[in-house]
């Protein structure tokens, strides 16, 4: 059966709403002041700008800034939360990562491309040390190593 994309932004965030963990209840956004509400805000606008950069560029982990991301908006700010749950790029990813689905076979070979690609382009157009070069290695090996090694999603 077809479920559209408004059913399924639903159903996302529906699965991210069912209640917060103990631990996400002992930072409960209702027993904050609103200059705390506003910090977890400003902090996960932050992680989130970043981590959309981190789309763009090789050094700058995407997943897991989205990810503190929705953890600041779930104290501070329940409308960013829900905007960034529903989100069509990164609400069923969210979703999926929360349940512990894992990822799809898809998502694995687009992001190690990216990755590789992406420290491809920074070698061959930026003059950098072989420190740098190095260290951009390294990076990519435990960035790869870790997407490797997340479950696959069952299709």
């Amino acid at each position: 059966m077809y479920v559209g994309r408004e059913s399924n932004r639903q159903v996302i965030m529906d699965e991210m709403a069912e209640g917060p963990t103990d631990h996400a209840r002992s930072c409960s956004r209702d027993d904050m002041s609103p200059a705390g509400r506003f910090l977890w805000t400003f902090l996960g606008t932050i992680a989130l700008v970043v981590g959309i950069i981190g789309l763009f560029l090789p050094l700058l982990p995407t997943t897991p800034l989205v990810l503190a991301a929705a953890a600041c908006y779930l104290r501070g700010s329940k409308r960013m939360h829900r905007m960034l749950v529903g989100n069509r790029l990164f609400g069923k990813i969210l979703s999926d990562y929360n349940a512990g689905r894992g990822i799809s076979w898809k998502v694995r070979i687009t992001s190690t491309t990216f990755l590789w690609t992406s420290l491809a382009a920074s070698f061959l157009f930026f003059d950098m040390p072989p420190f740098v070069l190095l260290v951009l290695v390294l990076v990519g090996v435990a960035v790869s190593t870790h997407i490797c090694h997340l479950p696959l999603k069952s299709p």
